[in-house]
């Protein structure tokens, strides 16, 4: 059984609320992972963009639902090829979201902290 599976203390455990660390009328960017992963979710309103620094290290990128574009190349959740990306060391990332209305969901994946 499925049940016989699940740690009665998962949730005490591992669950974690997202903390929020920018927000405006574009929308938020919360934290998404903790401990040695890091990631940030990025939730922009209909026609916005969000601009980020370069931090020098390399991240990886999913779109969750939405579409819109990453410096400047076209992506969306329903494109094989347009649903991930990766942005190299010292470049900065501007994501726009392209729909009027709905929201851009992206998540974004740092490298591992060296435990």
């Amino acid at each position: 059984r499925s049940s016989d599976l699940l740690d009665p203390d998962y949730k005490r455990k591992w669950h974690r609320v997202c903390d929020v660390l920018d927000e405006g009328a574009w929308g938020r960017r919360v934290r998404l992972f903790y401990s040695e992963f890091y990631g940030e979710g990025i939730v922009l309103n209909g026609g916005s963009k969000w601009a980020g620094r370069s931090d020098g290290k390399p991240k990886a990128g999913v779109v969750w639902s939405g579409f819109g574009t990453v410096n400047g190349a076209e992506v969306g959740h329903e494109g094989w090829n347009a649903r991930e990306f990766l942005v190299v060391p010292d470049f900065d990332l501007e994501i726009m979201n392209r729909s009027p209305d709905a929201q851009l969901i992206v998540f974004l994946i740092f490298p591992m902290v060296p435990v």
